[in-house]
């Protein structure tokens, strides 16, 4: 299993067949920033040439895991 993080606002696990993409933004309730929205559509676009790559997970780290936008 491998793990590593894009930026302290991604965080990437990835086993046989699996991505587990968590977002890193707690304190916010996890909403997307464009610098995480930049960063998870590189993993997608990556993840789609993957031919191991059979199920992608994302998730929110902390209590929220609701997804929203945070552009400023």
């Amino acid at each position: 299993m491998a793990s590593f993080q894009l930026d302290d606002q991604v965080l990437v696990q990835e086993t046989m067949f699996v991505r587990t993409l968590t977002l890193n933004r707690p304190r916010q309730l996890n909403t997307l920033s464009l610098e995480m929205i930049s960063q998870l559509s590189k993993l997608f676009l990556a993840y789609e040439d993957d031919a191991n790559a059979k199920l992608i997970i994302l998730k929110g780290r902390g209590r929220v895991q609701a997804i929203d936008s945070n552009i400023q």
